[in-house]
């Protein structure tokens, strides 16, 4: 009898623990994945990539007996070089066209005014859309001009992008085996 209660007691303090345990274990989860919330956009793009180039890593690695660190080496100096070209070109695009417009606001109200006056022209009954527009375009300048104080954060993620993309393109084998192993 008494080692009934004994043992009774025994399993509702562990369960206890189990529970408190299982409480801790998702708290720290939650901080931890609250502060690597940073790298979950280049987390996804490094996937994507990799899923994109993997055919070519394959194809340059099975044939011939080439070292599989400089394909993978090469692989994702070709993607920081593009993802360079592409954000230069649309860089020079946004500071060349679009940024003198949206910091002229003269310019802004009178394009706004004449997009009104020609709708007006258009649709039989007016849509006064002006105020509206007064209204949008200084968050959208506002949201362009933080984009580009923010463009340090911005490599940050294309560095992480192209590190994750690189542990995955060197691992893919592992990586192959491990989504056959979890996917059904």
């Amino acid at each position: 009898m008494v080692s009934y209660i004994f043992r009774n007691e025994l399993l509702k303090s562990n369960k206890t623990f189990q529970i408190s345990l299982l409480i801790i274990a998702i708290s720290f989860s939650l901080i931890i994945a609250s502060k690597l919330s940073f790298l979950f956009s280049p987390f996804l793009w490094g996937i994507v990539f990799y899923f994109t180039f993997r055919h070519i890593y394959i194809k340059y690695t099975k044939n011939e007996k080439r070292r599989k660190i400089l394909i993978a080496i090469l692989l994702s100096l070709s993607l920081l070089a593009f993802i360079t070209i592409i954000s230069f070109l649309f860089i020079l695009i946004l500071n060349a066209k679009l940024l003198p417009f949206l910091l002229d606001k003269e310019l802004i109200n009178n394009t706004i005014n004449i997009f009104s006056n020609n709708l007006h022209k258009i649709l039989p009954e007016y849509i006064d859309i002006s105020s509206y527009l007064l209204n949008i375009f200084p968050k959208i300048s506002n949201y362009f001009l933080s984009f580009i104080t923010n463009m340090g954060t911005i490599l940050l993620d294309v560095l992480f992008t192209i590190v994750i993309f690189f542990i995955l393109i060197i691992n893919n084998n592992r990586i192959i085996f491990f989504l056959k192993k979890i996917l059904p």
